[in-house]
């Protein structure tokens, strides 16, 4: 067969392609082009200023494109990118997106800046995560977890929370304090060490301190005693304070009474408490921080009823990781360490719980640990 009459055709043929694939490239900005260098960047283009942004936008690159255009636009181009959420852990496709389903449409997750997530609180010195925390961190950066506060829970553990925000700048920023069961080793060295690394500005807030009577592992005037000193550290340096109670509500509300008009912000993280433990903390103007116990069906569902009633500026999410990994990720992973990539299914949970979109619970935590934390 005589194939030269359709030659013409075929040419004309390849180059419409070629100028729909550009054009493509032009809408869509693929991942190893973000942002795209022939356009300048733009409120509706943030330029990405992280290496891990870049290399987890280069392992998603089989699965997800990147819009440049406006949110509304996001899948505007002639031929749409397949649409759900690719879990790096298990390997399992999620294809599709509802509002309240915990694995969004993760283009534009990472697109509009709004949605993007902020753990208020992961403990990233743990050594579950000596081996893997780039990878770990990657992984965030693809489930849209925008920023990191590193908790300090120990003298030695802040210093490495500290640490680790410098060589993440940008991307993490820490706490420093002693928590409640190393209350015993409180002393005036101690005390000296946590003002000088509350200094740095990388530090957004003094704990995690409090009172754990659940287990206590250090005696309880020891706890009150480190507690109190902490508390003067944050009055004294004008620091926000992020703590911890456990079985202690009634002497953790008259120490943080006496403080609380000299510290600017008080969070009381990884909330489980009662619903008028809740009316105090609100009562006192604190935030709130909810992790993935509100997911556990078995002790977590007095939680979906108490969440409500936190105002949305007052609400923040985290997953105290290497701890609570949520009950509610589906399939379970093989493993039982949590991680901030899983901050998402936090989310979608308490969304639903509050009966509102993910977006707005998302866009709401975030701004709200913006203001907490001075992020900008």
């Amino acid at each position: 067969m005589d194939l030269a009459p359709f030659r013409f055709e075929l040419a004309g043929f390849l180059a419409h392609l070629h100028h729909v694939h550009g054009q493509a490239r032009e809408e869509l900005a693929l991942p190893h082009r973000w942002p795209p260098k022939h356009l300048p960047p733009s409120p509706a283009r943030p330029r990405q200023h992280t290496h891990l942004d870049q290399r987890a936008l280069r392992r998603m690159e089989p699965h997800v494109s990147i819009s440049a255009a406006p949110p509304k636009a996001v899948f505007a181009a002639p031929f749409p990118p397949r649409r759900g959420w690719c879990d790096p852990a298990g390997g399992r496709w999620y294809p599709g997106a509802c509002a309240a389903s915990p694995r969004r449409d993760l283009g534009q997750w990472l697109t509009r800046q709004e949605t993007a997530l902020i753990d208020i609180g992961a403990n990233l010195t743990h050594e579950d995560f000596a081996r893997d925390l780039p990878a770990v961190l990657e992984r965030a950066v693809a489930a849209g977890v925008r920023h990191i506060v590193v908790t300090g829970a120990s003298r030695v553990g802040s210093a490495r929370a500290l640490d680790l925000a410098r060589s993440h700048d940008g991307m993490l920023s820490a706490t420093a304090g002693i928590h409640p069961h190393q209350a015993a080793d409180y002393d005036d060295d101690a005390d000296a060490g946590l003002r000088s690394l509350a200094r740095d500005p990388l530090v957004r807030a003094v704990g995690e301190t409090g009172l754990d009577y659940n287990r206590d592992l250090a005696p309880r005037d020891a706890q009150q005693h480190a507690f109190e000193r902490q508390l003067r550290i944050a009055a004294d340096l004008g620091m926000p304070l992020f703590l911890h109670q456990r079985d202690a509500h009634d002497d953790f509300l008259a120490l943080l009474r006496r403080y609380r008009d000299r510290v600017p912000n008080v969070v009381v993280h990884c909330f489980t408490d009662t619903a008028g433990a809740l009316r105090d903390y609100l009562a006192l103007d604190c935030h709130i921080g909810i992790t993935g116990w509100i997911c556990d069906e078995r002790r977590g569902l007095h939680l979906r009823e108490l969440v409500r009633d936190i105002p949305a500026n007052r609400l923040m999410l985290e997953t105290d990781a290497p701890y609570l990994l949520p009950r509610t990720i589906r399939p379970t992973p093989k493993h039982r360490r949590n991680e901030p990539m899983y901050l998402r299914e936090v989310c979608a949970q308490v969304a639903r719980d509050r009966g509102e979109p993910v977006e707005v619970t998302a866009a709401n935590s975030t701004a709200a640990a913006r203001a907490f934390f001075g992020l900008g």
